[in-house]
């Protein structure tokens, strides 16, 4: 984010403000050097210049509780099937939008983690103050039933995501789901400790099963698909019952063996 392409960004911060400024890559330390006055404006520019560069960057890892059910991959398996099949007519879907097994997760929140430091601090967080939570709000295993179909575009037939909204198979059907109030109150910690990105709208979730993210386009657009006949044929489909065992904090991009998502710790998701 300082130094930039060339260095050119560097270059600029010192001209700008006559300092003497050295950032060595890989590492989370900036030495300034300068009169008194030289350096307050080179804090406050480079303080200004992450803030900026933070505010435009995408997220880096989201906190993630992933399906892992031997059914539920089996029955995706064959939804997979069936929709790509030749005798299925839906426009605009391809194998590389489908969310394969492996990476089919509830998303509790995501994060902004620009340095080895910034994820270190999180990771602590989640194995040391996260566990209180969980013991807390969970203090049986959790199960979710998977089953029913929605896109969260309006427009089904120009669709970008299709998902499964969880069914939280914990609760009573007295009580609220045990499932909401735990992402709830992880939510609430961690965006109130500086970890999460804020997020003012209600907590959502659901599993994302067709994401146009993913597609492999020849020119990198986005383009959407026509979910009509899929909510049509399997809108009501059942994927059964998958239990939660772990929360992950895992890095965006599925850059695991074969396109799994990476974590960089995990506790586990209820009170043993």
């Amino acid at each position: 984010m300082l130094i930039g392409r060339g260095g050119n960004t560097l270059k600029r911060l010192r001209v700008e403000t006559g300092a003497r400024i050295d950032i060595s890559k890989g590492r989370d330390t900036i030495m300034i050097k300068g009169t008194q006055d030289k350096i307050e404006k080179a804090k406050q520019v480079i303080e200004d210049a992450i803030k900026q560069a933070y505010d435009r960057a995408r997220p880096t890892h989201f906190l993630s509780l992933p399906i892992t059910s031997t059914y539920v991959t089996r029955k995706l398996n064959d939804f997979h099937s069936s929709i790509l099949s030749s005798t299925f007519k839906c426009n605009g879907l391809d194998s590389s939008i489908l969310v394969q097994a492996a990476n089919i997760h509830i998303t509790v929140g995501v994060f902004k983690l620009m340095t080895q430091t910034e994820i270190e601090k999180a990771v602590r967080f989640l194995k040391e103050e996260c566990p209180k939570i969980v013991n807390r709000h969970a203090k049986s295993p959790l199960a979710v039933r998977l089953k029913g179909l929605q896109t969260m575009q309006t427009n089904h037939s120009n669709a970008h995501v299709l998902y499964v909204e969880p069914q939280d198979e914990s609760a009573h059907a007295s009580q609220k789901s045990v499932l909401y109030e735990l992402c709830s109150a992880l939510r609430e910690k961690m965006i109130e400790e500086g970890l999460m990105v804020q997020d003012n709208r209600p907590l959502k979730m659901h599993i994302t099963l067709v994401n146009t993210s993913h597609r492999k386009s020849e020119d990198g657009k986005r383009y959407p698909f026509d979910a009509q006949p899929i909510l049509k044929e399997y809108g009501d489909i059942d994927f059964g019952v998958a239990q939660l065992d772990k929360l992950h904090l895992m890095r965006m991009g599925r850059m695991g063996p074969d396109g799994t998502y990476v974590s960089e710790g995990s506790i586990p998701a209820y009170s043993s």
